[in-house]
């Protein structure tokens, strides 16, 4: 809900309209009083002026291709062009009322050269319609008179067709590039007209000029290959003439056909691109333009009659077979035909621009279904807009391009960008969640190997030293069993050192033969030796 006073007023679509700030068009709001304005009030007067428009088309058709013969059709081709050509003049002169009296701002229409533009052209159909008033032959004006307006009219009725979808968002851009080639197209001029001076000074004859101009526009833009013959056939004096004929002429077609002419079209095709990146904020805010034009004029304040669009058109389909037969008529001058059917317009625009609001309350509340009053009042500045529009969590995916009538080839390319970009995001994001992965799987492996290498050395370090602990146990043992060895060895030793004495005192006392005693005494002094040896390298052995 919109709870704006004044919303639904010219002001504001004006302000819409003549905004600088395109991007605006992408807010829901905007969107919601520029669909609602379109579709309830400015539509159906905008098709009748369409097809107004088409009418006198085929009217100027008709005029030149097989031009009526008999009274009759020629009333009803004079009689309409007159209607319609005044009913023109008329929406006209409303909008230059409602800027001066209802925005209260007369300057700007001095800038809207397309309604001065709109008023002049009808002003010439209805001057080419008094230059025929007596005999009502549209065919019999000045040719050229009738080629320009002829000319006219086709642009003009193109340039309605902006208003809709279809058209709209290839006109706008066109028209928009148009400003952006005006110093290509300065410099262009500059060098067409500098070789046109050039080939007017090689030929020096004033009574060529046209001639001149013709050849070097085919020789130019055209690439005719008689333009080309006629600058190579001017004046020239003697050989070094004809040389710098030649050398002008391939000067001419290198640098104005191949390099401006290029240059020209690359200009144009960019600026194109550009426009067309913004054309359906142009669409909407050309379409607010013609909403404010079509709310200026005046509309019926009474009773809302039901389907009142309906009723409009139908009023006026009878109100045109009454003209038909009115110009039938023989001896009626076919201004009270157009009066009539002047009035069937102007009474079906006056229905077709009735406010939703006027009359609601007090024959049918069903007939307002957007717009909804808050005091019963009538001018439309209490009222409050209800629009719908969809919620962000049901816009689908980031792939799902927005709406867009046409894509230009910028956008285009920025589009396949952008979804490139996308793309590589996605597959970042994926490398990453791998790399991620795989970076948690070697940390894991890291902390396995980590803790397993750390319990294998604890192991180890605990099984060297229990082995240390049981070879220290051990080498304690063998120093043990070498000590006692060794106190062993010295009580035999001192056992024996005591047996040799007693053994040489009693030989002292009883003599004996020295073999006997050397043979007694050897046995046992060499196995004590050899027991002493013996005990001696196990000592050694056990210390080590």
């Amino acid at each position: 809900i919109v709870r704006l006073p004044g919303l639904l007023t010219a002001g504001i679509l004006h302000a819409l309209s003549d905004t600088k700030h395109e991007e605006i068009f992408a807010r829901p709001a905007a969107q919601a009083i520029l669909q609602f304005v379109w579709g309830d009030l400015a539509n159906s007067p905008y098709c009748a002026l369409l097809f107004y428009r088409f009418v006198v088309l085929a009217v100027l058709l008709i005029s030149v291709i097989n031009p009526p013969v008999t009274e009759a059709p020629r009333k009803m081709c004079w009689s309409a062009v007159v209607s319609i050509a005044t009913f023109q003049v008329y929406c006209k002169c409303w909008e230059i009322y409602g800027f001066v009296r209802v925005l209260g701002r007369p300057s700007l229409i001095l800038r809207k050269t397309k309604t001065w533009r709109d008023i002049a052209l009808d002003m010439l159909l209805l001057t080419m319609c008094w230059m025929k008033h007596k005999t009502f032959n549209i065919s019999g004006v000045p040719n050229e008179f009738l080629a320009f307006i002829c000319l006219h009219q086709w642009w003009v009725t193109l340039y309605t067709l902006r208003a809709f979808k279809m058209f709209g968002s290839r006109i706008l851009p066109i028209i928009r590039s148009f400003n952006s080639i005006i110093p290509m197209l300065v410099i262009s001029m500059f060098i067409f007209m500098g070789f046109y001076h050039a080939y007017l000074a090689l030929n020096m004859n004033p009574e060529e000029l046209d001639d001149v101009l013709l050849s070097v526009f085919r020789t130019l833009f055209a690439g005719d290959g008689d333009g080309i013959n006629d600058l190579i056939a001017m004046k020239a004096t003697g050989e070094a003439g004809n040389l710098i004929n030649w050398v002008f002429l391939a000067s001419s077609v290198c640098i104005f056909q191949i390099l401006t002419l290029n240059l020209f079209i690359a200009v144009q095709t960019e600026a194109y691109d550009i426009a067309q990146d913004h054309a359906k904020a142009m669409f909407d805010r050309e379409r607010m333009g013609v909403c404010v034009q079509v709310w200026l004029r005046p509309h019926w304040r009474g009773w809302r009659m039901p389907y009142h669009k309906s009723t409009a058109l139908v009023f006026q389909a009878f109100a045109c077979t009454g003209w038909a037969f009115i110009c039938q008529v023989p001896g009626l001058h076919p201004l009270f035909p157009s009066f009539f059917l002047l009035t069937a317009m102007l009474l079906a625009d006056l229905w077709w621009l009735q406010r939703p609001w006027h009359g609601a309350h007090s024959f049918r509340e069903d007939l307002e279904p957007l717009v909804e009053s808050t005091s019963g009042q009538s001018n439309g500045e209490k009222h409050i807009l209800w629009f719908c529009m969809q919620d962000k969590g049901d816009q689908g995916s980031e792939d799902e391009a927005p709406e867009s009538y046409v894509q230009g080839r910028l956008s285009t390319l920025r589009r396949e960008g952008e979804v490139r970009h996308r793309k590589v995001k996605v597959r970042l994001r994926k490398l990453q969640g791998r790399v991620e992965r795989v970076k948690q799987c070697v940390d894991r492996g890291l902390d396995r190997l980590e803790s397993t290498l750390t319990e294998q050395l604890e192991a180890q370090e605990q099984v060297a030293e229990e082995r240390i602990t049981r070879l220290g146990e051990q080498v304690e043992r063998a120093l043990d069993r070498v000590a006692r060895t060794e106190h062993l060895v010295m009580e035999r030793l001192d056992l024996l050192a005591e047996s040799l004495g007693v053994g040489n005192l009693a030989g002292k006392s009883q003599p004996c033969p020295p073999e006997a005693a050397r043979g007694a005494a050897s046995p046992s002094a060499s196995s004590l030796e050899a027991q002493a040896s013996e005990v001696l390298q196990v000592s050694t052995e056990s210390k080590q």
